[in-house]
């Protein structure tokens, strides 16, 4: 963050911090505000809610208390059980088919409408029943109006229904009979019988049911007794969903909308809901927690998502409950509202504070906009004017302290400040002029000693040449001595002109270090195996160790790291005449060190201090009596440089001396495919091992000759005339006879006539290409068992694969090391038969997976490809001088190559310019043009997709890489 603030002008900054600053604290203040705000209404509803649930409460205990008293004071009045016992005889008068005749009368033949029943008060007929009903009914209907019941009814001790104010469906019928199941007033009468002595009996049904135009909640039942105890019948008051409804206020809750619900213990309503809804009850399903909370005695208020009875949507509401009795039974009182509407005063609240917060967002915008201009203005002059010194400009002016603040003191600074520039600008110049004459004799020391260096190297290059050639012939005792002694010579001058020129490339910068794995027990044993004669020679004892937490593999350049270690132990064996040498590896603080002690003449301590110091020996004696050059602890310690590491010196005169190499311990696994170290490494010709400017020549000694036919015959399939020239020259030092066939259809008439022991065949080839030639070989019965090595430029295992699947012995990735192709021909055809089948299974490692692609490095990480790496040419030529004429007719085919390809292109010849980018390819891996090889590669693959764009592309890079492989090539002729 603070970075990024870093990078922002003050000018844009500054508005942006008071904003920021402004829109935090009014943020912060808004926030709690609205907090608070949020609490005090949410308590104020809180408690406004409880209260009117209380209220809703206390109202229905009041009813509950009031339908108690009506029915105490009926069961009381002795008018009630006067009318009883005159019913009961109307009745009795009647006869078998009282009620019959009392439906007949006073429902069927009733002439008001059904919810006006009760308006007819005696029949027309004389008997009992019509005289006590015209004597009772207004009474009793009076009362029932006014005590607000749905019906009042009087039944017989065994439920038949003798009088009912109402007239519903079940006037004249026995109450308890199975038709009238789930009535109200069968359940309180069936209770009411059970419990005679009981005051009264309420019985909640949570079913729908009507009595004219009133919904009904329940009924009270009680049994009416004469003075004598004796059961005279039961008093049924039904009760009207419209008491309870009026008790809750008609169903309003807190606010326009809120709503009073009373719901039973089953969760289901038993009253209406707010007008204008319809009036439903009894049927809907209350189902949110609050109302289990109050059946069991709970109150209190929620905020829950819910979607109230009557609403067509959930929402956020808050809801207050409480338990109420109602008669002896338990119910839940739930008053609702929507969250929405009680806090509408505070969304409005916010709105205000929205506009009021922009507003003087604006007004702090203005403020800053002025101050930071009279901040700005002077800082930018004095930053225009330090901007000018730094680029050199001490022509401009700088601004006058004309301010008293802190942005006076600034510009005061910056006058300062241009004149120590000046004076510094002039001190700087003559040091860097001084510096310029330095370098430039660094470098023509540099240069002088690459070029003589280069220029011994050529000449004593034929020297060795020659001094093999005389060696294979017959020579007498004498002769070979002088032989040998004129090779040891030699082979010391040009360990002597190595060294030379590797410190000509260090301080050039040119030499480069490799990081894969290196196994440190091998390179131990190998070093010291290396020079094991030449201290048996002495009478000295060569021992090496290897501490148990030494890593297997570190990542390091195996080759810098040999080159250190056969410098010191040649020394040591040099400077050693008796006792013993040992190179001792371990592990410490997390680095691998070597160390070479020696029981030698040892070093002074004034030696030490300037002894990795170029040309440097102990001291004048010793160059006389050992000889050498000086360079060797120089090298080695600017190689360990290189590798990240150190080299330490201690020594006392006399006592001989150990010098110890720290490199970085970094422990990798040990690759799967390593090569085994050569059992005759040369430690003296140290550049040989290593890939440089300069081509060396053979010195294997083959006594064979190219085209002996005890080697065998090899047939080449390669459409690339440079590819083949190559392979032929490599062959033929090898001592093989070789026969080149342009195309597949070329390689099918060859080895239609025998006599071939093998074949090397290209993958891609116009006409016949190398999958087509091995499939029709392996399907004739004379070329099925011919051992078949194939050869492409794709490194992937498809492409492997394929070749395998077509019939290939071994699949091998161009460009091909020399040394493996070798020895792949020599095992194929010394096997026999036998060991040229095609693999049905993945083939192992060791001779058919493809070899690292030019593009990445052998631990498989990518890596760029080198311009020019003359593999091949070295063992072909024993220089490059000597390759000029292959070479220029090489660089003249990629031009006329990239000519024709453009032609291609322009004519969208995809698949013409494929194969020719795949020939193209081809040419440049075996000559050692890497990155023009990977760009030709890269174009074949663009062809092949059909992608003009990046065929385009890839071409237009063919050019530059030719020029700089051509001045590579140059460059390196020059030297």
């Amino acid at each position: 963050m603070i970075a990024l603030l870093n990078r922002i002008r003050f000018r844009t900054k500054l508005p942006l911090l008071i904003a920021c600053a402004a829109l935090l604290g009014g943020s912060a203040v808004g926030l709690i505000s609205d907090r608070t705000a949020t609490e005090q209404i949410k308590i104020s509803i809180d408690g406004q809610l409880a209260a009117h649930v209380s209220t809703r409460v206390e109202a229905l205990r009041t009813l509950s208390e009031s339908i108690a008293r009506d029915l105490q004071v009926f069961k009381s009045s002795p008018a009630v059980s006067q009318a009883l016992t005159s019913f009961v005889a109307g009745w009795t008068d009647l006869g078998e088919d009282a009620g019959g005749q009392l439906r007949a009368l006073y429902i069927e033949g009733n002439p008001h409408p059904p919810q006006r029943r009760d308006h007819l008060e005696h029949a027309e007929d004389a008997s009992l029943y019509s005289v006590a009903h015209s004597f009772y009914h207004p009474r009793l209907r009076r009362h029932r109006d006014i005590m607000g019941y749905a019906d009042l009814m009087l039944l017989s001790p065994d439920g038949l229904v003798l009088y009912s104010v109402a007239k519903a469906n079940d006037f004249a019928h026995r109450i308890d009979d199975e038709g009238f199941a789930g009535e109200p007033v069968q359940a309180a009468f069936q209770a009411a019988r059970r419990r005679e002595d009981a005051p009264f009996v309420f019985t909640d049904l949570a079913e729908t049911y009507r009595l004219g135009e009133r919904s009904i909640v329940g009924a009270v039942a009680s049994a009416l007794k004469r003075p004598d105890g004796a059961l005279l019948g039961f008093l049924v008051f039904v009760i009207d969903i419209g008491r309870v409804n009026d008790t809750l206020a008609d169903g309003q809750g807190f606010g326009e909308t809120g709503q009073t619900f009373l719901v039973g213990a089953d969760g289901l309503l038993r009253s209406r809901l707010r007008p204008p809804q319809e009036p439903r009850v009894l049927q809907q399903a209350v189902e949110v927690a609050p109302v289990a909370w109050a059946i069991d005695g709970a109150s209190g208020v929620e905020r829950v998502d819910w979607q109230p009875p009557g609403t067509t949507s959930g929402r956020d509401t808050i809801i207050a409950y409480g338990p109420a009795e109602l008669l002896g039974l338990r119910y839940a009182v739930i008053a609702e509202t929507p969250a929405s509407e009680v806090f509408a005063p505070l969304t409005s609240m916010r709105r205000v504070g929205l506009a009021a917060g922009i507003g003087v967002l604006l007004v702090l915008a203005v403020l800053s906009f002025l101050l930071v201009r009279a901040i700005t203005e002077p800082l930018d002059r004095s930053t225009s004017a330090l901007r000018r010194l730094r680029n050199g400009d001490l022509s401009v002016e700088t601004p006058m302290a004309n301010r008293t603040d802190e942005i006076g003191d600034l510009e005061s600074a910056v006058a300062a400040f241009k004149s120590a520039i000046a004076t510094r600008e002039m001190a700087d110049r003559r040091l860097r002029r001084a510096k310029e004459e330095a370098d430039a004799a660094n470098r023509a020391k540099s240069d002088f000693l690459a070029v003589m260096s280069h220029e011994v190297r050529t000449p004593l290059h034929g020297v060795l040449g020659l001094l093999d050639l005389i060696e294979e012939d017959a020579l007498t005792k004498r002769q070979s001595d002088a032989l040998d002694r004129a090779k040891l010579s030699s082979q010391s001058l040009l360990g002597i002109l190595n060294d030379i020129l590797d410190l000509s490339k260090i301080e050039a910068g040119e030499l480069l270090v490799a990081n894969e794995a290196v196994d440190v027990r091998e390179l131990a044993r190998s070093v010291t195996n290396a020079y094991s004669g030449i201290a048996l020679q002495k009478g000295l004892e060569l021992t090496c160790s290897v501490e148990p937490e030494v890593p297997v593999c570190i990542l390091s350049d195996p080759l810098r790291l040999r080159q250190i270690l056969w410098n010191l132990i040649n020394n040591a064996i040099k400077f050693t005449d008796a006792g013993s040498v040992v190179l001792t590896v371990r592990r410490a603080a997390g680095r691998i060190e070597f160390s070479v002690s020696d029981t030698g003449i040892g070093i002074s301590q004034e030696s030490l201090a300037r002894l990795f110091e170029p040309f440097q020996q102990g001291d004048a004696s010793t160059t006389r009596r050992f000889g050498g050059t000086g360079l060797g602890l120089s090298i080695s310690q600017r190689l360990a440089e290189l590798l990240d590491g150190t080299i330490e010196a201690e020594s006392e005169l006399g006592r001989g001396a150990r010098f110890t190499l720290r490199v970085p311990g970094t422990e990798v696994e040990a690759p799967e495919l390593a090569a085994s170290p050569s059992p005759d490494v040369r430690p003296v010709l140290l550049d040989e091992a290593r890939a440089g400017p300069e081509l060396l020549p053979e010195t294997g000694g083959r006594q064979q000759t190219a085209g002996d036919p005890a080697r065998g015959r090899v047939l080449i399939a390669e459409d690339d005339p440079t590819g083949a020239f190559v392979l032929q020259q490599v062959l033929a030092r090898e001592g093989y006879r070789t026969t080149v066939a342009q195309d597949g259809r070329d390689a099918l008439k060859a080895l239609g006539g025998g006599g071939y022991d093998l074949l090397i065949t290209d993958y891609h080839m116009p006409g016949l290409n190398g999958i087509d030639l091995m499939r029709r070989l392996r399907a004739s019965p004379e070329n099925a068992r011919l051992p078949i090595i194939a050869l492409t430029a794709d490194a992937r295992e498809s492409t492997s694969a394929r070749c395998r699947a077509a019939g290939a012995s071994v699949t091998m990735t161009k460009p091909v090391a020399k040394g493996r192709l070798v020895e792949t021909i020599g095992r194929l055809i010394g096997d026999g038969p036998a060991a040229a089948q095609p693999q049905a299974s993945p083939p192992s490692a060791s001779t058919s997976s493809p070899e690292s692609s030019p593009d990445e490095r052998p631990d498989g990480s990518e890596s760029e490809p080198a311009v020019f790496d003359p593999a091949y040419l070295n063992a072909i030529f024993a220089s490059l001088e000597e390759a000029r004429a292959t070479i220029d007719e090489f660089l003249e085919d990629m031009t006329a190559k990239i000519e024709r390809t453009a032609e291609a292109l322009e004519m969208g010849e995809t698949a013409e310019l494929a194969a020719e980018a795949h020939r193209a390819a081809s040419a440049c891996f075996f000559m050692g043009a890497m990155q023009l090889g990977a760009c030709w590669r890269a174009l074949e693959a663009g062809a092949s997709k059909g992608d003009r764009a990046a065929c385009s592309a890839r071409h237009a890079e063919l050019a530059e890489h030719l020029a700089v492989l051509r001045e590579t090539i140059a460059r390196r002729l020059l030297h």
